[in-house]
């Protein structure tokens, strides 16, 4: 049951032209004139009540249509009234509404599935899966709702849960391409490449001339540091058919094996064989990029230059060319062009640039610049934190994500990149203490811990630790 499947005029979103409309609906459901009122209308004002944040007004409408002789089933105002306490964050009503909905259609497969996504916010996580799998086991289409729930486990990050769910969804040939993708995917965030490595293989086993397959292969490769075996597979798709997106990933491969002549080749192989690719910002960027790497600054911030306007980040790469050509004063306009854009990425640039040159200290100055003031996604703080970690300053990179975790959404990825800090700072007790919590807080996400420090697999102390939990 799609709540908002109904055909509307965005300019009926006239927040004047609503309020004076609720007006009139309000007058009409308090006089009993039912019938003639469409569910379109209702569903369009609960809707913007929604996203203008009036959730009262929004249960002020409900109320109104709660009894038999309303013109919406009492299934769907409940639905409605449990989406409405979702988004104002109340999710235990969220439950409770959804669960009242359900009585009234106990085999709407659709209403077990969206219980299952409010569960899942509320970290309810064996309640939701069993939602899901009565989701699973109601729907027409079971293949189809398989994958629907993997993407909600991957989104919220439960890797492992999604996986059972899109083998199912890999059965069926509409939904075997991006099963397969988030396969390689929920593997890699599983700290298990080489799982989802050799599912591919075995697909190309049985179909050999997959393309697609091929590239996502590749993908695999890339994030397993296989370079190698990345531009093998990426040269095997390609001999099938050509590609433009296969020409840019060998390209991108090539430049990251430090081969920039290469690179440019296979671009120009490219451009040859589809001029369209002239079109493409990522031609100009790995093009800059590749002779960048060759030495030729003023001919890679002449590529860069060209998709400045539409992608002002690479103006962080034309200032390190100006760096190297010796010319402080358009350096500092490239960066200060950046900065007037976009500070965070202004802030980012001149941080990355400091990395660049080995110099942690100014880098990470930068960096906590825009990680205070802009409060960014996980990513970023567990990228500089990683930083500081790669040279050795555990304390302050478990003091940066300490800064992170109480800002962040998946605050459980920032603390098992802490206790793997704690750990090799030798403080050991309290990293045991901030492990067993985290364990009972999120068991299936441990595997972080291995990514930051792959030894700890051979600590039995840990692993005693970790198996108690399981």
């Amino acid at each position: 049951m799609n709540l908002w499947s109904f055909d509307r005029d965005e300019n009926s979103f006239d927040p004047k032209n609503i309020e004076e409309d609720f007006n009139l609906l309000e007058q009409e459901l308090k006089d009993g004139n039912f019938y003639h009122i469409k569910r379109e209308r209702i569903l369009l004002h609960v809707h913007y009540f929604m996203s203008a944040g009036k959730y009262s007004q929004a249960h002020k409408l409900l109320d109104l249509l709660e009894g038999y002789n309303s013109p919406l089933p009492q299934s769907e105002v409940y639905l409605l009234r449990s989406a409405v306490y979702s988004e104002s964050g109340k999710k235990e009503l969220a439950i409770v509404y959804i669960s009242k909905a359900i009585k009234f259609e106990p085999d709407n497969f659709e209403l077990y599935f969206t219980k299952g996504v409010y569960l899942l916010d509320w970290k309810k996580l064996d309640l939701a899966l069993n939602s899901f799998r009565k989701s699973f086991m109601l729907s027409v289409d079971p293949r189809t709702t398989a994958y629907d729930i993997a993407e909600v486990l991957m989104e919220k990050h439960h890797y492992k849960k999604a996986l059972p769910y899109l083998l199912i969804a890999y059965m069926d040939n509409d939904f075997r391409l991006p099963a397969m993708k988030d396969i390689v995917i929920c593997h890699k965030n599983n700290a298990e490449i080489e799982k989802g490595i050799s599912f591919v293989q075995r697909h190309l086993e049985r179909f050999p001339d997959d393309a697609n397959a091929w590239q996502i292969l590749a993908e695999a490769y890339f994030h397993a540091n296989e370079y190698d075996k990345a531009i093998e597979a990426l040269r095997m798709r390609l001999a099938i058919s050509h590609n433009i997106k296969s020409h840019l990933n060998l390209a991108e491969v090539l430049i990251q094996l430090n081969e920039p002549y290469d690179a440019l080749k296979e671009l120009k192989r490219c451009r040859i064989a589809n001029p369209a690719i002239l079109k493409n910002n990522q031609y100009y960027l790995l093009k800059g990029l590749a002779l960048k790497k060759l030495g030729k600054y003023q001919e890679a911030a002449n590529e860069l230059k060209k998709i400045l306007s539409a992608v002002p980040q690479v103006a962080k790469f034309i200032a390190e060319c100006y760096i190297k050509l010796n010319q402080p004063k358009l350096a500092r306009e490239y960066a200060q062009k950046l900065y007037e854009t976009n500070q965070i990425e202004g802030e980012r640039a001149k941080a990355l640039v400091a990395l660049a040159k080995n110099d942690i200290v100014l880098a990470i100055k930068h960096a906590s610049k825009y990680l205070t003031v802009f409060e960014p996604e996980a990513e970023e703080w567990a990228f500089w934190a990683e930083q500081l970690a790669k040279y050795g300053f555990y304390q302050e990179a478990i003091n940066l994500l300490n800064m992170g975790i109480p800002q962040v959404i998946n605050k459980i990825d920032l603390t098992y990149q802490k206790i793997a800090y704690l750990i090799k700072d030798n403080k050991i007790d309290d990293a045991i203490a901030e492990l067993e919590n985290a364990l009972l807080e999120d068991y299936e996400k441990h595997g972080i811990l291995f990514h930051y420090y792959p030894e700890l697999q051979n600590l039995k102390l840990f692993s005693h630790i970790i198996n108690k939990y399981k």
